[in-house]
């Protein structure tokens, strides 16, 4: 079976995606194009196509009736939206679904364009043929927002989410008696950094301590209040991100923490929870969400942000989180999600 992957240009999945292609599966079989508005958003090596072109709109065109399936990598760009949705048998299409591009709908109601790009939106879910992600409540809520009527293919998308580089045969094991707290995962408001800091600041029994937020990208205004509140409850026992590291430096630096805190409504920074599982560390959920509902099905020990005490996870936790996750996130796993594509 041949694919056509559509990108928008992102340059944090992508290519690390085209490498596990390469790696796993017949690199022929698979075409990748950027259909972006934006010259910069070019990968090398990847053909691009301007959005909103009428000559890039028959080409691609052309290239999805040459195929058996399109894997659409997001969809967080409405001109994106309403280019395909011109584009023809949409039944074949495969949408990943990478957050924004699902719960923007609750921005429907702020402007009449917000509502007339929801409905274009909602016209083109409608006739997608599948939906690729790993918690089956995006599936639900697309239904009931959008319409979708197609089927489901449980995914863990990316190897962020999936990688034996998360199993190292000798962990990073930290000296240091300071408990290093990791609140959130951007600079959004969603994060709810300010009620988080309220509930360290108010428990004593970590005297010797460091509040850690990763703030390299969102809202800059809010991410200012986050760093002005930061170093007001904490001095400096806070510590601001504001850069991205590299993804190795990353994982690092992720191996260092004690426990996270991500208090979240919604399905945000699952590239974190997963290495953060797999390397033993104690992570802090809301339960009434769908992430944290789904990974303690599976058995995971996730504490629940509203608990009015955070606490580190036993060392019985602790292996338990690692067995599993060794289990369900592994490369083989990702394989075997995308062989339920037609991936060969």
């Amino acid at each position: 079976m041949k694919f056509l992957h559509i990108t928008d240009g992102d340059k944090k999945f992508i290519p690390s995606f085209m490498d596990f292609i390469k790696d796993n599966f017949h690199e022929g079989n698979h075409e990748f194009i950027v259909y972006s508005r934006f010259k910069k958003r070019k990968i090398n090596g990847i053909q691009f196509l301007r959005l909103n072109n009428v000559f890039s709109l028959f080409e691609v065109r052309k290239k999805i009736r040459g195929v058996d399936g399109v894997i659409l990598h997001g969809l967080l760009d409405f001109h994106l939206v309403a280019n395909l949705l011109l584009m023809p048998q949409k039944a074949k299409f495969h949408w990943l679904i990478w957050g924004g591009d699902l719960y923007c709908y609750q921005h429907r109601k702020k402007s009449l364009k917000n509502y007339a790009r929801y409905l274009i939106r909602k016209l083109l879910v409608k006739g997608i043929g599948n939906i690729g992600c790993y918690f089956y409540g995006e599936v639900a809520l697309a239904k009931d927002v959008f319409g979708f009527r197609g089927k489901w293919r449980k995914c863990l998308l990316y190897t962020s989410n999936a990688s034996d580089a998360y199993f190292p045969n000798k962990r990073l094991i930290s000296n240091s008696k300071r408990t290093k707290f990791l609140v959130g995962n951007s600079g959004y408001e969603a994060n709810n950094h300010l009620l988080v800091f309220q509930k360290l600041h108010a428990q004593k029994e970590f005297s010797d301590f460091l509040v850690i937020c990763p703030l390299a990208y969102g809202n800059s205004i809010y991410i200012k209040e986050v760093i002005d509140r930061g170093h007001d409850l904490f001095g400096d026992k806070f510590e601001a991100k504001q850069s991205f590291l590299p993804h190795q430096d990353y994982l690092k630096f992720l191996q260092e923490i004690d426990i996270a805190i991500l208090d979240s409504s919604r399905q945000m920074g699952f590239g974190n929870i997963v290495p953060l599982l797999c390397f033993g560390k104690t992570v802090y959920l809301r339960h009434d969400i769908e992430p944290a509902q789904t990974l303690l099905k599976v058995g995971f020990r996730i504490g629940d942000v509203k608990s009015p005490r955070i606490t580190k996870l036993s060392p019985t936790e602790v292996q338990q989180n690692i067995s599993l996750s060794a289990r369900e996130f592994s490369t083989n796993n990702l394989v075997l999600h995308y062989k339920t594509f037609g991936f060969i």
